[in-house]
């Protein structure tokens, strides 16, 4: 198993660069914390407030996120292919250009994110809802359709992006 790691410690880790494997992050909040491009192999985040908190460009292959909270947090690019997010709620986050392939998705509430170009190949979706989502050309690639049941519509609205004036065409 690996380290626990407090907020203050691992963004300490992140900022000198460091590959870190299995951190474990459990019980805290990590609300505003700095971990942009981090490196951080098949982390365990348990318990954790992720509000605000900047994970921009993170390679965090086989994550778990376990009963976390993430509301206006930014993980635009971040790789997370092989992840499971369980019992989690997602709230305002920017997960536009995210790798997201083979994600697992369990019991989770998701509204009001921009997954915009985000790659979603071969992804999981369990008692999940995503609401108010802009999907605006994701890749669904190799997605089962049971699959994408639950997150069907914020699809649609993809395919057919929802006007934002009243104007008719001529």
């Amino acid at each position: 198993m690996g380290k626990n790691f407090r907020k203050d410690d691992l963004e300490k880790q992140v900022l000198r660069g460091q590959r870190i494997y299995q951190p474990q992050c459990i019980d805290g909040d990590f609300s505003g914390a700095r971990l942009r491009e981090s490196r951080l192999l098949q982390p365990l985040f348990r318990n954790l407030r992720l509000d605000f908190a900047d994970l921009t460009g993170a390679y965090l292959p086989k994550a778990v996120f376990e009963n976390c909270t993430l509301t206006d947090a930014r993980l635009s690019g971040v790789y997370l292919r092989g992840a499971e997010l369980n019992a989690c709620k997602i709230k305002n986050c920017d997960f536009s250009g995210a790798n997201l392939s083979e994600v697992r998705f369990i019991d989770c509430e998701i509204s009001g994110s921009d997954f915009t170009m985000a790659e979603f190949a071969e992804i999981s979706v369990k008692n999940t809802r995503f609401k108010d989502c802009k999907m605006f050309l994701a890749d669904f690639t190799y997605v089962k359709p049971s699959e994408i049941i639950n997150i069907k519509q914020d699809i649609r609205d993809a395919i057919q992006p929802v006007s934002h004036d009243n104007a008719k065409p001529a």
